[in-house]
């Protein structure tokens, strides 16, 4: 059974279902005195720790986190009541948090919030996927070239997780992004945020031709997956 939470945003009403991940936002003359009191989704960094070591990483790794199990919970009850839907889950690196299977159940089932989780996935296995199966929204899985992408996702296709990619774009990924979706299409990922660098270092920003080819790619893949997702 489908339980719908109201979000209310300037004139307009979001219905979400946290199960099923579907959103119906409704507007119209009964709806147009309606204002936005929370924000949708709260992003919150579990821990500083991280089993990478990502150069361009802006976090401080060695900082210990503040938050503790029972203190998150406590605010997820807090974002509950300001009228907040989700709540994602990163970091550093999450799955290093302590108890965090044990967390995600408890957020899932003792708060209306929906969490969601962001990582590497280089600790994820059928074990742990198990273990937070029906507890989570969506897993956004950070794509690195040295991590074995493929197999990840085969991982998360086979366990009927509820996933997607986070797949920044570099100067390098903007020559190769068609053959890299289509890859990943074909094994099995059907949702992708595309991200851009906002750090210091210069060959990590896209020039001016590198943007044009990047927004020539999107419109090609826009024509190419359109049909199958219509």
């Amino acid at each position: 059974m489908k339980r719908w939470q109201a979000w209310p945003t300037d004139g307009k009403l979001l219905l979400f279902d946290r199960t099923t991940g579907v959103n119906k936002l409704l507007s119209g003359t009964e709806t147009e005195h309606i204002r936005q009191e929370a924000p949708r989704s709260i992003q919150l960094a579990l821990t500083n720790a991280c089993d990478k070591s990502c150069g361009f990483c802006y976090r401080p790794e060695k900082a210990r986190s503040q938050w503790t199990f029972d203190e998150v919970l406590k605010f997820c009850r807090f974002c509950e009541d300001w009228g907040v839907l989700e709540i994602a889950l990163g970091g550093g690196e999450p799955t290093l948090f302590p108890r965090l299977p044990e967390l995600l159940k408890e957020i899932w089932t003792r708060t209306a919030i929906c969490p969601n989780l962001t990582t590497h996935g280089l600790n994820l296995s059928d074990e742990f996927l198990a273990k937070i199966r029906g507890y989570y929204g969506q897993i956004q899985l950070s794509v690195y070239d040295e991590d074995p992408t493929l197999e990840i996702i085969d991982l998360l296709v086979r366990n009927k997780a509820r996933f997607g990619l986070n797949y920044l774009i570099t100067p390098s990924r903007a020559r190769t992004l068609e053959v890299d979706i289509y890859n990943f299409v074909r094994a099995g990922a059907r949702d992708f945020l595309l991200l851009s660098y906002k750090g210091d270092d210069p060959t990590m920003h896209l020039s001016e031709r590198e943007c044009a080819m990047f927004d020539e790619s999107v419109s090609r893949m826009h024509e190419r997956y359109k049909a199958s997702v219509g």
